[in-house]
C-alpha cells in the first residue's frame, strides 16, 4: 500500500515523482468508488427547506429572469447605500446554470440541490485530476474522502449559492494549468491550452468575482517558472479577459459595483485597516476551526485543529522555500487568502471551501514525510485518517440529517409569506431584513433599513423608498438589525400600526405622516 523504503523525502521531490504508474491506476478506481459513495450520502440525506441567508434568493430570481427573458437585475431590491447587503446583481454563471432547472422543473429548491450535488462530486473529480501528480494514492483518496464526508462541506449541499460552482471552475483551471506545464507544447499547443485555461478561469470569476485571483496567481507561478511571459500565459489571460469585458457589456452593469460600494463605505484609516485585517485573520481561522467541530469536545477540537494547523504550515512553508520547486496551489492558496485577510469587506465561513483540500494536502504532505522517516506511514496515514472520521462522526451524531428546522420552510415563515401575499400590493415596498428572500417568495419589492441613531433620519428614509411596511424577526438572524428595529418599532408605535404577528415575526404598516407626538 505504501512505500515506506527506499523513497527520497517528499519535501524535496517535483510534483508527481512519488506517483507512479501502478499508485497512478489505483487511484483512479478508488476516486471513482469515493465520490460515488459521497454521491450516494449526499442525495440520501438532502433537506427540506432553505436558510435565511438571502443570498439564494438573488441568484434564483437572476436565473428566473433569464428563464423567463426579464432584464437580469430586476430583482425587486432596493439597495440601502447606508447598509449595503449585497451589489445590486450577482456574476452570471452560477444563474446561468440554474435557469434550465427552473425552466423545466419551476421553482423547486430540491431540484437545485440535486444540480448542485452533481456539481460537487464533479468539483471532487476536478480536485482529484489537480492534486493527483502531488502524493500516492492513499493520501490522494482521503483528501477527497476527508473533503466530501466532512459535516461542514456536506451542508453546503443545502445552500444555493455560488461556492460548488466556483470550486468546480477553480480546480478544473488548476488542473490544465498543471497540465500545460507538465507537457512541452508548440505554439499552437499552448494557445489552444491558454484559451482552454482562459476559459475556465473566466468561468471561476463569473461564478464568484474572486475567481480572478486564480488568473493572478498564473501571471505569477508563470513569471517565476519562465522568467518572461510564456505564449500559454498570455493566451490565457487574453481569453479571460476577452470573457470577462463581454459579460460586463452584456450585463450592462458591473456585478462587483455592491463590493466596490461596501469597501468606500467602510472606516479607511490605518488604526481601523489593521484592527480589522486582525479581525479577519482571527475570524478565517475560527471559521477553519469551525470545520472540525465534533459536536461533543472542544478541548479535542483545538487539539486536532492546532495538529493540523502546524503540519499544514510547515509543508507549505517547506514546499514554498525554493522558487524552482513552487506551484500555482502554493500561489494560488496565498493569493486567495490576501484579499480575505486585506480587503475591508464582510467574511463568510464559506468563503475558505476551496481551501479545504489544499490544506489536507500540506498536512497528509507532513504526515507522510515525518512518518516515513521513522518507518511508520501506515500507522501515521490510518491515525490520522481515523482522526479526522471520528471527529466527522461526533459531528454528525448532533445533526438532523433529514429536514432544516429554521429558514424560509419554516411554518411562521411560510405564514409570513401567505400574508404578504395576500395583504399586500405590488406597489408596495417592504422593509425586512433580508429583502430578496422576500421577493422571492412573495414577488414585493423590498430594502433594509440602517442603523441610524436619528429616528427622524430614518423616517426620511423611509419615505425616499416609499415604504409602507415594515417587518420584523426572526429575532436569531442578524440580531443586532434586529434588536435595534424592535427597539425603534417600541418608540414610534404611535406611527406603526401591528397588522400581523406569529411567533418569530411582525408586520407594521408604516403612517408617515403621522408627528412624533402622535399627530396629523
Amino acid at each position: 500500500m505504501f512505500k515506506e523504503k527506499h523513497s527520497p523525502p517528499v519535501f524535496d521531490t517535483l510534483p508527481g515523482s512519488t506517483v507512479n504508474k501502478e499508485s497512478h491506476d489505483r487511484s483512479f478506481r478508488w476516486a471513482l468508488l469515493a465520490i460515488l459513495v459521497i454521491g450516494v450520502f449526499y442525495f440520501a440525506t438532502i433537506q427540506s427547506g432553505q436558510g435565511w441567508g438571502d443570498d439564494f434568493a438573488m441568484y434564483i430570481r437572476h436565473a428566473m429572469n433569464i428563464a423567463d427573458g426579464l432584464p437580469y437585475d430586476q430583482t425587486g431590491y432596493i439597495p440601502n447605500p447606508r447598509n449595503i447587503i449585497a451589489p445590486v446583481a450577482y456574476p452570471p454563471i452560477f444563474p446561468l446554470l440554474l435557469a434550465p432547472v427552473y425552466k423545466v422543473w419551476g421553482f423547486n429548491l430540491t431540484a437545485m440541490k440535486v444540480e448542485l450535488i452533481l456539481f460537487f462530486l464533479l468539483s471532487l473529480w476536478t480536485i482529484f485530476l489537480a492534486l493527483r501528480r502531488e502524493l500516492e494514492w492513499p493520501y490522494l483518496i482521503a483528501i477527497l474522502v476527508l473533503t466530501g464526508f466532512n459535516p461542514w462541506v456536506w451542508q453546503f449541499k443545502e445552500q444555493i449559492l455560488s461556492d460548488i460552482p466556483y470550486l468546480f471552475f477553480t480546480y478544473l483551471g488548476i488542473y490544465l494549468i498543471h497540465k500545460a506545464y507538465g507537457t512541452k507544447r508548440d505554439v499552437s499547443g499552448q494557445i489552444l491550452y491558454g484559451f482552454l485555461t482562459g476559459i475556465a478561469i473566466y468561468l471561476s470569476y463569473g461564478a464568484r468575482t474572486v475567481g480572478v485571483v486564480l488568473l493572478l496567481a498564473l501571471i505569477i507561478y508563470d513569471l517565476l517558472k519562465n522568467r518572461r511571459p510564456s505564449v500559454y500565459m498570455v493566451s490565457t489571460a487574453v481569453m479571460a479577459f476577452a470573457l470577462i469585458y463581454i459579460q460586463k457589456i452584456a450585463m450592462r452593469s458591473d456585478a462587483t459595483a455592491g463590493y466596490a460600494d461596501q469597501i468606500v463605505a467602510k472606516d479607511t484609516s490605518l488604526i481601523y485597516r489593521l484592527e480589522d485585517m486582525a479581525y479577519h485573520c482571527w475570524f478565517l481561522l475560527q471559521s477553519l476551526n469551525e470545520y472540525l467541530n465534533n459536536g461533543y469536545s472542544k478541548l479535542f477540537r483545538w487539539g486536532v485543529f492546532a495538529f493540523i494547523l502546524i503540519t499544514a504550515a510547515a509543508a507549505y512553508l517547506i514546499r514554498a522555500r525554493k522558487i524552482s520547486k513552487i506551484t500555482i496551489l502554493e500561489i494560488f492558496l496565498l493569493i486567495y487568502l490576501a484579499p480575505l485577510i486585506i480587503m475591508p469587506i464582510g467574511l463568510e465561513a464559506r468563503y475558505l471551501l476551496p481551501l479545504i483540500p489544499l490544506i489536507l494536502l500540506y498536512t497528509f504532505t507532513s504526515v507522510q514525510a515525518v512518518s516515513r522517516r521513522f518507518g511508520k506511514e501506515t500507522l501515521a496515514f490510518a491515525a490520522v485518517t481515523c482522526v479526522f472520521l471520528a471527529t466527522y462522526l461526533g459531528r454528525y451524531s448532533r445533526l438532523d440529517l433529514k429536514s432544516l428546522h429554521e429558514g424560509v420552510g419554516k411554518a411562521e415563515s411560510q405564514q409570513l409569506f401567505e400574508y404578504v401575499k395576500r395583504e399586500t400590493t405590488e406597489n408596495d415596498v417592504l422593509l425586512f431584513r433580508k429583502p430578496r428572500a422576500l421577493n422571492l417568495f412573495t414577488g414585493r419589492t423590498g430594502a433594509v433599513w440602517h442603523k441610524e441613531p436619528d429616528d427622524g433620519k430614518l423616517w426620511e428614509y423611509f419615505g425616499k423608498i416609499h415604504a409602507t411596511y415594515l417587518i420584523t424577526g426572526p429575532a436569531e438572524v442578524e440580531p443586532i438589525d434586529q434588536a435595534f428595529i424592535r427597539s425603534f418599532a417600541e418608540r414610534n408605535g404611535n406611527r406603526l400600526q401591528e397588522t400581523f404577528a406569529n411567533a418569530d415575526f411582525h408586520v407594521y404598516r408604516l403612517n408617515r405622516d403621522t408627528n412624533g407626538d402622535g399627530r396629523r
